[in-house]
């Protein structure tokens, strides 16, 4: 095992990395270089270009992540100019406002100011009544298409931009797994600038909310607030799953409705009347006739002859367990898993492992479903069936790893010296939150955090908390869960141990290679689709992986595991590069 010292990494300056790797490559060594030649060398000016190089980058990241906000908000605000919700509440925040759906949703618009090379997406209304992406090329506005050639609607796919290594946009249409970059009309890449936004501004009276894009055209959206005339769902998910047979109730909240008709998928029970909304899976007798997923929907109808639609996606699952495939939709399917004990003790798996639904993009893979090991947070949210562990790594473009933090004062955190305070911990969620709540604008000081709440480029389903974190707890199960009963056993025993982790007690040796393990879990899903775990470098066997639980003022939680067999709760320091995995509660 290492010496704590022997792990120490990082440096000095602290730059997240788009388009400056070989930059800063160059400049570290022009600087490593003329310094060895001389002491009276004045490297003030690299040393200024360095931290300026610095500053624009950041700046150009801010603008990624808010763009990437404001397409996200439109999407809501889409589904009120559809007539699915409409404006209950407007809040202002530091440099915006905060937009309450009557279904509980929000959308936060910032104002920011028109780039003349900010990226030309937009929305337009189609003769059908939806709303889909468009491309705005000098002038002209064209329907944004995917590979098929079809329009894409605003409530299906978000576009997710980027920034390439020369600093020119890049637009993503599968969640950051694939991107090109944005061209103008005669195909020339477009440069990004700073301080973009697709919205202008945001004013309201008592009727309406009227949101100014950053269009040529000033185009302005009026979303009413309270409506008259209005049928919504309360507190209902994009995605309500039910068990066979199980009978699930909604608060339906209307007003100026005179006559409604209900639609719904074939075998399942659907009843409307006094303001609830009661739907019956089929049972699993009627599971070969009967649709497993569909919508409820209630068309209504008010004064002259006014109509409307308001829907419920419905499915049914079965209680998902250890290495079942989360997708992208909020579904989820086996994984091959036939059996497991308690803490992942004796998991029996399918010989032949079974593969992901075609056409389905899975997210993450279930690493936790026992409910006293979720959060007290996630349940009272409603995320009730446990954890998923993303299938990609939270990072930035030029390595597969990260920084936890460059704040030599971070303090917002409680620190975990002790197994047995690790193996407690499930508030990944809670601590993650607590650190973008903590450094707001300042996030990027905290990378691990920003690359996961911010940068992250595969979107968590509507029905999940988000990505965050692991604690040390939710990374402890993650590991045990997924990679076998050896090591399952072997972490068992340490669920007590008062010994510090720094000490080194808590390492171990099993009989199979634990990283191969983990990365079995995703052997199914294509290549360009998931992110394996690897080895730190060359010397060093294993992969350590970032907590969001520090262990002092100085060190962060970790653990590592190895191509040898190896199993280890660690630490590392808070500028050293692990990876980041995030999770998500469902």
């Amino acid at each position: 095992m290492r010496s704590f010292t022997e792990i120490r990494r990082g440096g000095e300056i602290f730059l997240r990395s788009l388009a400056k790797s070989a930059i800063c490559c160059a400049v570290i060594v022009s600087l490593s270089t003329v310094a060895g030649c001389s002491d009276d060398y004045d490297d003030s000016q690299l040393r200024g270009d360095l931290s300026e190089l610095s500053g624009r980058v950041e700046k150009l990241e801010q603008s990624v992540a808010k763009l990437n906000g404001d397409y996200t908000a439109l999407s809501g605000i889409v589904d009120a100019l559809e007539g699915k919700v409409y404006v209950s509440k407007v809040d202002p925040i530091a440099d915006g406002y905060r937009i309450t759906f009557s279904d509980g949703t929000t959308a936060e618009i910032k104002n920011g100011a028109a780039g003349a090379a900010a990226p030309v997406i937009g929305i337009d209304k189609d003769t059908d009544g939806l709303y889909y992406w468009t491309r705005t090329i000098d002038g002209k506005t064209e329907w944004l298409l995917n590979e098929e050639n079809e329009k894409m609607p605003v409530s299906g796919v978000t576009p997710v931009m980027g920034v390439d290594a020369e600093g020119y946009w890049t637009i993503s249409y599968d969640g950051g797994t694939t991107s090109s970059r944005v061209v103008d009309s005669e195909g020339n890449p477009v440069a990004a600038l700073q301080d973009t936004s697709f919205f202008e501004s945001v004013t309201y009276d008592d009727s309406y909310v009227y949101i100014t894009l950053n269009d040529e055209a000033g185009t302005v959206i009026k979303l009413a607030k309270g409506a008259d005339f209005y049928l919504s769902i309360k507190g209902a998910a994009a995605l309500a799953d039910f068990s066979y047979g199980q009978t699930k109730s909604f608060e339906v909240e209307s007003k100026g409705v005179i006559k409604y008709t209900i639609t719904k998928p074939d075998e399942w029970k659907v009843a409307y009347a006094d303001g609830k909304l009661t739907v019956t899976a089929p049972t699993a007798e009627h599971a070969s006739c009967a649709d497993s997923e569909g919508e409820v929907s209630i068309v209504y109808f008010g004064p002259d002859n006014a109509g409307s639609i308001t829907t419920l996606r419905v499915a049914v699952l079965e209680a998902p367990k250890i290495g079942d495939y989360l997708y992208s939709d909020g579904t989820w399917s086996d994984g091959g898993l036939i059996s497991i004990g308690s803490d992942g003790l004796n998991p029996v798996w399918a010989e032949e492992k079974p593969a992901p639904v075609e056409g389905k993009s899975v997210v993450a893979i279930v690493c936790q479903t026992a409910s006293d090991r979720i959060a007290q947070s996630e349940k009272d949210a409603g995320y009730t069936h446990g954890y998923a562990v993303a299938v990609r790594s939270a990072h930035g473009t030029d390595k597969v790893t990260t920084w936890w933090s460059s704040d030599v004062n971070f303090d917002c955190l409680k620190g975990a010296k002790l197994p047995s305070t690790w193996y407690e911990n499930v508030n990944g969620y809670v601590e993650t939150m607590t650190v973008r709540d903590t450094y707001g604008s300042n996030i990027t000081m905290m990378p691990a955090f920003d690359w996961t709440i911010n940068g992250f480029g595969l979107t968590a389903p509507a029905t999940t908390s988000g990505w965050f974190l692991p604690s040390t707890g939710q990374l402890w199960d993650m590991i045990a869960n997924l990679c076998g009963g050896d090591v399952a056993s072997t972490m068992k025993e340490w669920q007590t141990s008062t010994y510090r982790v720094d000490y080194g007690y808590c390492s171990a040796t099993v009989g199979y290679d634990v990283l191969a393990r983990f990365n079995s879990t995703m052997e199914k899903i294509p290549a360009d689709a998931k992110e394996e775990l690897v080895v730190d470098d060359a010397g060093h066997p294993f992969c350590s992986i970032w907590a969001s639980t520090p262990f002092d003022s100085e060190a962060v939680c970790i653990v590592e595991i190895g191509t040898k067999g190896m199993i280890e709760l660690y630490i590392n320091w808070y500028d050293a590069d692990c990876a980041a995995r995030p999770i998500l509660a469902f």
